[in-house]
């Protein structure tokens, strides 16, 4: 059961926007201000999973309060279209609940043993807890990419595993509307992600659609994911997807939220091409095109989420986030909750790290540059003469080309989150040599005229 925390007054958050002066970020429509999104996320955040039906309850106030205390206000609220199997996985035993649609006794068994669904009737427990998980987020400051389909649950790895789509609602066996997604006959789910649909099935792809923005349009901390890592074939279906979400909340609705796209699977079948092509406000690339060891900096267009889930399955580690911060991306960490050693409590401080330092700069103003003669560690966001964050991952010293001026400055070890304060008196233009102030990796913000 969800906090009632979630009923918390909160001032107000967004909706978010592609910030119009510097599109690296997005913009609070509500203040104006320019807002950076980072945070842990998780597998079951949304569905329950499990080995039993109904599966356990996920403990999600639980992981809630891991993200407030280590200072993130982003979650991704993955979505899974399937009750039963995974394309991961041999055994028969994996369970998903709730689920959108509802199932209706009286009228067969689908192939994962219990009452068929119906298609056009939804499972009202599913969009109460959805609604409810948004809200409980907002009041804890957190925004939440709200996830509407997902690759894995039409995709057939490999013989020895299990096929999603024997699970999927859509499946011919499994509702009792006589609808089939699976155009081709293969048996399996691919088709349900690529246009052209079979006959039907758009329509209640966009009846679903319009039920999860009728249920979450008033809140503020929502944006849109079309779904995770759907197959190479499905850009054009995702295209449509993105433009109904938009068109319905521009002409249908009071608010309007950004809508994503992130990197097809297969990602070595993908291009960051395909993403940037789209009527996407954000994306989230692979690694194939998304160099994890030097991130590149995001053309102008659109926010750039980096999600570790799509980096080969890391977890990510510290360095990553404030590489990524600083090159102006958004670093986002599939997580394990249950998991506590320092590595990956240093990557969650990281994220945590990375924003208390957006929330103190003028983001807006500021642009990243991976150039040796602006800062040697080649990590850099900053507005020249007023305001720099630098980052050095191997723990030397790091020389910054500097306005003269007088300069605050805090210097952060992101493996323990110590901050120590300092001034710098910069009497001519040029390059200064920090000497590093921790055994390892570093980073330095400086201010121009704040007090000290």
């Amino acid at each position: 059961m969800d906090s009632a925390e979630s009923t918390m007054a909160q001032p107000a958050m967004g909706p978010l926007a592609p910030h119009p002066a510097n599109t690296l970020w997005f913009r609070n429509t509500a203040t104006g201000e320019p807002v950076y999104l980072t945070g842990s996320h998780a597998h079951h955040v949304l569905h329950d999973q499990g080995a039993e039906y109904p599966p356990p309850p996920f403990d999600y106030d639980g992981f809630i309060a891991l993200l407030r205390a280590h200072g993130h206000n982003f979650l991704r609220l993955w979505a899974w279209e399937h009750s039963r199997w995974a394309c991961w996985l041999k055994t028969d035993d994996f369970w998903y609940h709730p689920l959108p649609y509802a199932r209706v006794p009286g009228h067969g068994t689908a192939l994962d043993g219990l009452p068929k669904f119906d298609l056009t009737r939804y499972d009202e427990e599913f969009f109460q807890r959805l609604r409810r998980r948004v809200e409980l987020a907002r009041a804890n400051g957190i925004y939440v990419a709200v996830m509407l389909f997902e690759g894995c649950s039409v995709e057939f790895k490999r013989p020895v595993y299990k096929r999603p789509w024997d699970g999927h609602p859509y499946n011919t066996h499994n509702n009792i509307n006589g609808i089939d997604g699976d155009t081709n006959g293969d048996g399996l789910g691919y088709d349900f992600h690529q246009w052209p649909l079979a006959p039907g099935v758009w329509a209640l792809q966009q009846a679903y659609i319009r039920k999860i923005i009728d249920t979450l349009n008033d809140l503020d901390n929502v944006l849109y994911e079309v779904g995770n890592e759907c197959h190479p074939d499905s850009l054009r279906w995702q295209y449509e997807v993105i433009r109904t979400i938009q068109q319905y909340e521009s002409t249908r609705k009071p608010n309007r939220h950004p809508v994503g796209i992130t990197a097809v699977f297969p990602h070595e079948k993908g291009t960051f091409q395909g993403l940037l092509d789209s009527p996407a406000d954000w994306v989230a690339p692979a690694y194939t095109y998304w160099d994890t060891d030097n991130p590149p900096i995001p053309a102008a267009g659109k926010v750039v989420i980096a999600d570790t889930d799509h980096f080969q399955g890391a977890q990510g580690d510290r360095k990553l986030v404030w590489k990524a911060f600083l090159r102006g991306n958004h670093p986002i960490v599939l997580d394990n909750p249950d998991r506590a050693d320092p590595d990956h409590a240093a990557t969650r401080r990281a994220m945590g790290q990375t924003l208390a330092c957006a929330r103190k700069l003028d983001l807006a103003k500021m642009t990243p540059s991976d150039k040796p003669e602006d800062c040697s560690s080649t990590f850099l966001l900053y507005e020249p003469g007023r305001q720099y964050i630098a980052y050095q991952p191997a723990g030397n010293a790091m020389t910054i080309t500097l306005d003269a001026g007088t300069y605050a400055c805090d210097y952060i070890d992101p493996q323990t989150g110590n901050v120590t304060s300092g001034r710098i008196q910069q009497r001519t233009p040029g390059p200064v040599t920090l000497p590093p102030p921790y055994d390892a990796d570093w980073a330095v913000c400086l201010k121009q005229g704040r007090d000290t």
